[in-house]
């Protein structure tokens, strides 16, 4: 593929897979599928409204990788807010070792670079397509779980449906990368969810619209003697836990059974980082993971990357374009209903220190990576393939009124840069107004 310098190796979570996730490649995605796997594809595609409970299925289909053919994966769609037809652009998830109700027998082991599914991503929500690399980038920098990412141009039946980001699967080979165990049990949260006892499902109920399971026992699984039973027990164990630490006494009593320092970079790095999404702004698209070889609970935030370098009360101009409105705060919380981390830890005095002075560390970190530089790296990388894409569609301020070519350029440099040339200044200044100086 195409060269961009600057592949990303990951951060503490280990080593990138060859150029899988290597950001100065542009893979070649090929999927056929027959008429009856489209239309049920396409059938399920997008959820009734944003956040809605919908289940999809895999369907069978033939997945040709960089020239490498791969038949009978498993394709369904994914996304929410992101979710599209396959007549549009569409999000979608790949099973190299789907499990096919159709043929009898397990399936055989199929990885690619020790990766067994794939994420495809339209980013219809960023029409600068570099928020979820760089978000992932700086996670993994300060040492937050975060999937790693390429680009790929995916085209379905023949058919060049644009440029896409693929991100890593979080299972248990990307949990691999980061804990000392990945036979544990993990959570994946839906829309509005906080860690509360009365979330938790009841004992033998299956995924719902709050919590899913990320893993389930099936005919082809051999369990591990050493894991964590696939139920709800761990879940509602940790947020028993989290519910009898006394109001006032959160930190540092929580770090016993759950990694607050993980946490707090994540947490520091995400609202750095303007998130919009995510645990730390809408209580959604998060893991709860429990790794049983030190009994702690981790919280992997995989909703928040394309939500960064956002303003609030943006406008639109005349000629239908965003308008950047006010920087976001550092001291954001979810809406008070939610009896979120976040809030507890901010009303503390000594929890309150620990994570301002996490976001000093992420500051100059980030000042260290070059930001600006590798944002516009990145754009100047995939541009080309933005301007090409037939199917790209972004319309903030009227529906229908799709964004050209000139202007995608022009919110780049027009919004995306100077939120990042501004981000830096803005922080020190909330921090200090804070009362709590440079150190």
């Amino acid at each position: 593929g195409a060269s961009a310098g600057g592949s990303d190796a990951g951060g503490s979570g280990g080593e990138a897979s060859g150029t899988l996730f290597d950001m100065a490649t542009i893979h070649e995605i090929e999927i056929e599928l027959s008429p009856e796997s489209f239309a049920a594809i396409d059938a399920e595609a997008e959820p009734s409204a944003i956040c809605a409970y919908h289940e999809r299925s895999y369907h069978r289909g033939n997945l040709i990788f960089d020239g490498v053919r791969y038949d009978g994966v498993g394709v369904k769609a994914r996304g929410n807010g992101t979710a599209d037809t396959l007549g549009e652009k569409p999000s979608l998830k790949i099973n190299l070792e789907w499990d096919d109700p159709a043929v009898p027998g397990c399936p055989e082991a199929r990885r690619i670079e020790g990766k067994k599914k794939l994420n495809l991503i339209n980013m219809r929500q960023d029409p600068s397509f570099v928020r979820i690399p760089l978000a992932g980038e700086l996670d993994r920098l300060v040492g937050a779980p975060q999937p790693r990412t390429s680009y790929a141009r995916l085209t379905i039946n023949g058919e060049y449906t644009g440029i896409v980001v693929s991100s890593e699967n979080i299972d248990r080979q990307f949990l691999a990368e980061w804990y000392p165990s990945n036979d544990g049990v993990m959570y994946e949260a839906g829309c509005y969810c906080d860690i509360s006892e009365a979330n938790v499902p009841l004992p033998g109920s299956e995924d719902g619209p709050l919590w899913s399971l990320d893993f389930h026992d099936g005919p082809c699984d051999t369990a591990d003697p050493d894991g964590d039973p696939l139920d709800w027990e761990s879940l509602r164990d940790f947020a028993a836990q989290v519910a009898d630490l006394p109001g006032g006494d959160l930190y540092p009593a929580i770090d016993g059974f759950f990694d607050f320092d993980e946490f707090l970079s994540l947490w520091a790095a995400t609202m750095f980082l303007g998130s919009g999404d995510g645990y730390f702004r809408n209580q959604n698209s998060y893991r709860i993971y429990h790794d049983p070889s030190t009994d702690r609970f981790h919280l992997i935030d995989h909703g928040s990357a394309d939500g960064i370098m956002r303003t609030f009360n943006d406008s639109c101009s005349a000629e239908g374009l965003l308008v950047m409105g006010d920087p976001p705060s550092v001291f954001t919380t979810p809406d008070e209903q939610y009896d979120s981390l976040t809030a507890r830890c901010l009303a503390e005095a000594d929890c309150k220190a620990a994570y301002v002075a996490r976001l000093w560390q992420v500051l100059h970190a980030f000042e260290g990576f070059g930001l600006q530089a590798r944002a516009t790296e990145l754009h100047d990388f995939i541009i080309d393939d933005m301007m090409a894409d037939p199917r790209y569609y972004y319309a903030p301020c009227v529906a229908g009124q799709n964004y050209s070519p000139t202007q995608l350029q022009a919110h780049f440099t027009d919004y995306v840069l100077p939120w990042i040339d501004g981000r830096f200044d803005d922080v020190r200044q909330q921090l200090e107004a804070a009362g709590y100086p440079e150190p």
